[in-house]
């Protein structure tokens, strides 16, 4: 058995479904066999996978560029250049999934802070430069000059990629809540002074250099954009193993800090991320209205009953602005495959292993 065999899974893992491991390298790649007990019949359609672990960004490019790599992600700002350098690489665009959003300590942790006044929260809100943000991210405009379609849509709590169930924020349906998405600095300047918040101190945080440059960029934009509105900002780049995650995340925290949620396949994911009682509610949000609503949509099996129940945990999110939805994760995110590759599918979340790479194969 695993627990007297000596088995370490952390150093020796086996591989499941359409894959079996046939070796592990440390800090260098994964390879994995087809497995030919797998329930679908024909199915992986190659006869491995060989997945390299190349940490920096620059690396994997520069290998994908080399023809070392079959597929690679490819940064917003690179996408023209090197659709014009390789010309007969395949391309998929997506909306990836996740929102990246700011959160404010809980009254247990700030119980004077001004940020308790939904004003102050509302005003921050519209403070962030939405339109603005996109292109900082995802190179939007260069895109469609280019003749690419990127998406330009907002996300809410709810993930734009996630369609039926996101409330679009610019829509009538967003009702009131509409207005806090749109950048306004002299309406967000007048909600600070009323809720006694102008150049309150207010320390910001996050995750440095864990989810890439365009998480690290969008940061530092929102630390601009608070300074714009007047707030004595001190920032703190956090290590995400021994601060941010085991702290910050966990509501254990000063001030206000960027999260970026997961790219969940079902949308209760996003519900209950912000507001079950779990860590993940890192602002401790507990709202009677927003709790019966969370509650409801777990049992409701009509689907359109179920999004009204989900858009309105939207529409009083977006009100109260418990958690600031931003555009980060909503854009459109690029991956460049070789020539030779077919099958290229993508899914929502993260089943690429069983739902994308079994079907993949070359023309060689």
């Amino acid at each position: 058995s695993e627990s007297d065999g000596g088995f370490e899974a952390t150093v020796t893992p086996i591989g499941s479904g359409p894959w079996v491991m046939e070796d592990y390298q440390a800090s260098s790649r994964f390879n994995f066999l087809a497995n030919p007990d797998y329930f679908v019949e024909g199915i992986p359609l190659v006869d491995g996978v060989e997945q390299a672990i190349i940490p920096e960004y620059a690396n994997s490019k520069a290998q994908m560029e080399a023809g070392n790599l079959h597929s690679q992600s490819i940064q917003a700002d690179d996408v023209i250049a090197l659709q014009g350098a390789h010309g007969d690489w395949q391309w998929l665009g997506e909306v990836t999934g996740g929102v990246g959003y700011m959160y404010f300590s809980s009254a247990a942790m700030d119980p004077d802070a001004p940020w308790r006044d939904e004003r102050f929260r509302q005003a921050v809100s519209m403070g962030i430069n939405r339109a603005e943000s996109m292109d900082l991210s995802y190179n939007t405009e260069a895109l469609k000059e280019a003749g690419l379609a990127p998406s330009e849509k907002w996300n809410n709590s709810v993930s734009v990629s996630l369609g039926l169930w996101w409330l679009d924020p610019e829509s009538p349906e967003a009702g009131e809540s509409a207005r806090y998405f749109q950048y306004d600095v002299a309406e967000a300047t007048k909600l600070l002074e009323a809720a006694g918040g102008a150049g309150a101190p207010i320390k910001w945080q996050y995750a440095g250099t864990r989810y890439g440059p365009t998480f690290d960029r969008y940061a530092e934009a929102l630390g601009n954009w608070l300074v714009e509105l007047g707030l004595a900002v001190e920032v703190e780049v956090q290590d995400y193993a021994s601060v941010y995650f085991p702290q910050t995340r966990a509501g254990n925290f000063h001030g206000a800090a960027l999260g970026i949620t997961p790219a969940y396949p079902e949308v209760s994911g996003f519900v209950d991320r912000y507001f079950s009682s779990s860590d993940s509610n890192a602002s401790m949000i507990d709202d009677p209205e927003i709790n019966d609503l969370r509650a409801r949509q777990a049992l409701e099996f009509d689907v359109e009953a179920r999004r009204e129940l989900i858009h309105e945990i939207q529409r009083i999110n977006a009100t109260q602005m418990y958690y600031l939805p931003t555009p980060l994760g909503g854009g459109t995110s690029y991956v460049a495959y070789h020539p030779a590759a077919r099958g290229i599918r993508r899914t929502r979340g993260y089943g690429s292993p069983s739902e994308v790479y079994p079907y993949l194969w070359l023309d060689t």
